[in-house]
């Protein structure tokens, strides 16, 4: 790895901000036209989850195969882009659930109840799916291995505001954020 500054090529802005625009049309914004942002959301949400599920299966595939040997540079940055974007997304209550129904655009909107009859872990994964960060639950078991992985985690140093020091983030505390953002939303104080 090198500390000096990456040159995105066209092609790699482009796609960066394809996924831009795919985060934030997924997230909770209150822009205006609630209704119309919610059923987007909620009909775009699967390509999005997706996307993101195919980035961290490939790295932990990839990071069983390569042990400590370096990742190519753009791997590794889709890879912590993904992540710090996933910890920072919060949902319309009620999107996941309402993508993954017979009927997303009228479940964006008018969300039912949870079914009374629901028990034990249907009840829970129902709750989890009406959750803001519902998507984070659905990639739970991905986070988890990127968590626990056992070679050097990917890295890039990055400068949030101006007159701030670059500091290194690590795809592995990324995803423990992301987890620690889901124990806070259990209730469970981390």
């Amino acid at each position: 790895p090198t500390t000096a500054t990456g040159t995105l090529l066209p092609r790699e802005r482009f796609s960066y901000w394809c996924f831009d625009l795919l985060f934030l049309i997924c997230s909770k914004s209150s822009q205006g036209e609630d209704n119309a942002r919610r059923r987007i959301a909620a009909l775009v949400l699967p390509s999005l989850l997706d996307r993101c599920h195919v980035v961290l299966a490939g790295y932990i595939a990839d990071a069983k195969l390569r042990g400590n040997i370096p990742f190519p540079r753009i791997q590794e940055e889709e890879l912590l882009y993904i992540l710090k974007r996933l910890v920072a997304l919060d949902l319309w209550p009620g999107s996941l659930w309402a993508a993954y129904s017979n009927d997303p655009s009228r479940y964006s909107i008018d969300l039912p109840d949870p079914r009374p009859s629901l028990k034990g872990a249907h009840l829970i994964k129902d709750a989890i799916q009406r959750s803001s960060s519902a998507h984070l639950f659905h990639l739970y078991s991905l986070l988890c291995e990127i968590s626990s992985t056992p070679s050097r985690s990917p890295s890039m140093w990055i400068q949030e505001k101006k007159m701030q020091q670059p500091t290194e983030i690590f795809a592995r505390e990324l995803a423990q954020a992301a987890l620690q953002k889901i124990g806070k939303e259990m209730g469970i104080d981390v």
